[in-house]
């Protein structure tokens, strides 16, 4: 604590040092001493506002650190700060070593100084600065005519327009090295700096063993690794000063799979998946297929070995959520797949590059596709409601496969609501809790098999995934429904004796008949 006092003290006294070197024409503006940036003056001349500034960093000390010739002194400062000075001050920033014993200041331009450091400086906590001797306070002249010098400097260092500042980075980094294209564009406070090699360069990187083990895994397996290394056989790398380095593999697009589905070992069903990318190294490939896709292959291929390829597929509808519904990418060929696919099996992938093709080993059709072929039907029919009725609202899929018959709701119009045989008490779509005529029933039983419901609706309304659709008449039929009957209905207002409670409690099918038979479709079984 003592030690942190004694160095506040010597940095307070190195300030007011450094201010009473100051000429009068130097404006001090008052700021908090904060971000390497101690001192800040406007210079005025003749009087007048020049709008000229400059910062100044202020470093103190007891014991001036000089070269064994004695032309240089030392001063060790935050790299962070020097960044800041380099990439952000628009004005010149300085670095004032006060020795406070003897009353005296060293300064050295900063900017520029960053220049002559070595080109890994930006990568360590402290750089150490050396301020000639020659160059102090007591002749501010010879500071004043580099202060014009100093300027210019930083107009070039940063150009006033983007257009500038582009071609000054671009002519200056591509002279290092012309085995390189240079891209440069401006990201607002800073330059984005992309290099193409033109060529195949050889570099040389240095690293630790554990990074080289990850560049070890590159070269076998992986897609992209990031690793840190010394980079040398070129002086545009040398210059930047590149010390993280990140490699990503760019994937072969050239290779495409084929699902194809099996009964009793003859192909009944097949698609294709285009955009398939493959990547990898010496020892493993691994392989994947188009995200926009609904279905996705995902495997690994190790080389050398007589093992096929290990593939996985799925098919995930969400993927659609969002599009809208006459503009679902793949649809007509993953439905055409999936209706081949219920009479099928076992299911196998195909790989194929340049006519050489690379199947895997068939499996068992996966139990959940059933769910997944009844969703595409729905949706099939979604579409062709859609396109009747010049619609085209976005997909809304805000259940999982498992509550697929809920995929469609059905609201209903209590005002226009017509029955023969049943009407709803509440408005679930799910058809959870209705009322039926007990008289229509085969039996008064409490537990039957329902070999079907009927109701007729004069009028209609059809949700399609936010659209709003008007159909009638309309008779919807329920079948095979198993039902629990339930005789206490008190807390249904107005329940007649001739009718009792009804929930469905099993798989339940509904047709919307008399709409799609004026289409000329089969009704659909949700």
């Amino acid at each position: 604590m003592a030690k942190r006092r004694r160095e506040h003290e010597i940095g307070d006294r190195a300030v007011k040092i450094a201010l009473s070197r100051a000429p009068d024409h130097w404006v001090h503006q008052e700021q908090n001493r904060d971000y390497g940036v101690d001192l800040k003056f406007e210079v005025f001349r003749d009087e007048r506002h020049s709008g000229f500034e400059f910062g100044v960093q202020v470093r103190g000390t007891e014991k001036v650190k000089k070269s064994k010739k004695g032309d240089f002194i030392s001063c060790a400062i935050e790299v962070e700060n020097l960044v800041d000075h380099v990439d952000k001050r628009r004005y010149p920033i300085y670095l004032f070593h006060v020795d406070v014993v003897n009353a005296k200041t060293y300064w050295t331009f900063l900017q520029e100084h960053a220049r002559e450091l070595s080109r890994k400086w930006r990568w360590q906590k402290e750089v150490t600065i050396r301020l000639p001797v020659s160059q102090n306070l007591d002749d501010l002249e010879d500071f004043e005519s580099h202060f014009n010098q100093h300027l210019e400097f930083m107009k070039e260092l940063h150009p006033s327009s983007v257009e500038a500042a582009l071609r000054r980075a671009r002519n200056e980094y591509s002279s290092l090295d012309n085995r390189f294209e240079l891209n440069v564009a401006s990201t607002g406070e800073y330059l984005r700096l992309n290099f193409t090699p033109k060529e195949p360069v050889k570099l040389a990187l240095k690293m630790s063993q554990q990074d080289a083990e990850t560049l070890r895994r590159f070269e076998q397996r992986e897609n992209s690794v990031e690793f840190n290394a010394e980079v040398s056989g070129s002086k545009l790398m040398e210059e930047m000063g590149i010390g993280r380095i990140s490699l990503r593999r760019r994937p072969d697009t050239g290779f495409s799979i084929k699902i194809v589905g099996f009964e009793s070992r003859r192909p009944v069903a097949s698609i294709d998946l285009t955009e398939t990318r493959v990547s990898g190294g010496t020892t493993e490939v691994r392989i994947e297929t188009s995200e926009s896709h609904p279905i996705t292959v995902n495997g690994i291929w190790k080389l050398g070995s007589s093992s096929v390829p290990t593939t996985q597929w799925n098919c995930s509808l969400a993927k659609w959520n969002s599009h809208r519904i006459l503009d679902l990418p793949h649809f007509d060929a993953t439905l055409a797949f999936f209706r081949k696919l219920g009479d099928c099996d076992s299911v196998q992938t195909i790989i194929t590059k340049d006519n050489v093709q690379l199947p895997s080993i068939p499996v068992p059709v996966p139990g959940q596709l059933t769910h997944i072929g009844h969703a595409l039907e729905m949706l099939s029919k979604s579409r062709e409601l859609a396109y009747h009725y010049k619609l085209n609202p976005p997909l809304d899929l805000d259940c999982d496969l498992s509550d697929i018959d809920v995929l469609h709701w059905l609201t209903f119009d209590r005002k226009r609501r017509h029955t023969s045989h049943i009407f709803f008490l509440d408005d679930d779509p799910s058809l959870a809790l209705a009322a039926v005529d007990r008289k229509s029933l085969p039996n008064k039983s409490k537990r039957f098999e329902c070999p079907g419901l009927r109701q007729v609706f004069s009028s209609l309304t059809f949700d399609l995934f936010g659209e709003p659709i008007e159909l009638g008449p309309i008779t919807l039929e329920y079948r095979d429904i198993e039902t629990r009957l339930k005789e206490d209905a008190s807390h249904i207002a107005k329940l007649r004796e001739d009718q009792v409670l009804l929930e469905f409690v099993g798989g339940k099918r509904m047709t919307v008949e008399g709409y799609l038979d004026n289409l000329g479709k089969q009704p659909i079984d949700s």
